[in-house]
């Protein structure tokens, strides 16, 4: 009788069975660790974000009053099996052309799936790796400045990665080959080159922070050589008159291009004020600088 039944019930609804359904991302309001966020300097709403655990997202504002913005995640094309290249331990962009991202992907130094160096072409739309290295989105230190960086310059074919275990590697072709450079020494306990920024006046040189000390090259990363040590270095950032500011557990320290940097004093903000993290330059005003605790406000 139950099976009568059940025939029946296939017989009178049949479309119900060949409905076709269609899948989106749910939008949870959290999980995983914002880790950094990227702008394109030429093109206003093109924003990556990047996490630890949970992909790397691109800002879709709003088409009209109608709609909401929102942010669009750019890896549900990662198989569960390899969800390790979820996690994204830095972003760069092109700033000669707006479809080029470049990320560095991998969740932890000892698993053996695939990590390393991705590129997209499309604005995130696909990806393919360029080169294999292993990434920490999820190990410690992924919350420090983005790891990755494109040249300013010649429509941006030279780009500058550092890496968890093995210093810091070069492509002069878009990121179709690579080379390491030998003046940073690979980092034996997988924290790496944590900052990667240029000199947007002076694309020639390129500053490489680690978590002890800050490398400076005059010759578009071909060598580097050390300007700071010791200091329990955070993030860097070069303001379009070629300043570089560095934060570090002790403080803020600036130099101008070509300077060794010192600490800054007489700051306008509390005196207490010296594990600084975060740190970003107005594009518009040189001189105007906002700054973040470790573990407290702006």
């Amino acid at each position: 009788m139950k099976n009568a039944i059940l025939l029946l019930f296939m017989c009178v609804f049949p479309f119900a069975f060949a409905q076709e359904f269609v899948w989106q991302s749910l939008p949870l309001g959290g999980g995983g660790f914002l880790t950094g966020i990227v702008a394109h300097p030429a093109q206003k709403d093109l924003i990556y974000a990047r996490t630890d655990v949970g992909g790397v997202y691109k800002y879709r504002p709003a088409a009209d009053e109608n709609e909401r913005p929102y942010w669009q995640q750019l890896m549900n094309w990662v198989p569960v099996e390899h969800m390790q290249l979820w996690s994204c331990d830095g972003i760069a962009l092109n700033p000669f052309d707006v479809n080029e991202v470049y990320a560095l992907l991998g969740q932890y130094l000892w698993n053996g799936f695939p990590s390393g160096v991705y590129k997209s072409n499309d604005q995130g739309k696909t990806w393919r790796q360029l080169y294999e290295t292993k990434c920490g989105g999820n190990e410690n230190n992924r919350w420090i400045g983005e790891a990755i960086a494109v040249q300013p310059a010649d429509g941006g074919k030279v780009i500058i990665a550092g890496t968890r275990q093995e210093g810091v590697i070069r492509s002069e072709d878009g990121g179709n080959t690579w080379s390491k450079v030998p003046s940073i020494a690979p980092d034996s306990e997988g924290l790496g080159v944590r900052c990667v920024v240029f000199d947007p006046e002076n694309p020639s040189y390129v500053y490489a922070v680690d978590s002890y000390r800050v490398y400076r090259s005059e010759d578009a990363g071909r060598t580097f050589t050390v300007i700071l040590n010791d200091k329990a270095m955070r993030q860097a950032v070069v303001t379009s008159e070629g300043r570089l500011y560095v934060t570090t557990k002790d403080g803020i320290f600036s130099g101008n291009r070509g300077e060794t940097p010192v600490r800054l004093s007489g700051l306008a903000i509390n005196s207490d004020l010296k594990d600084i993290n975060a740190i970003t330059v107005d594009i518009h005003n040189p001189k105007h600088l906002v700054v973040a605790e470790q573990n407290g406000g702006f």
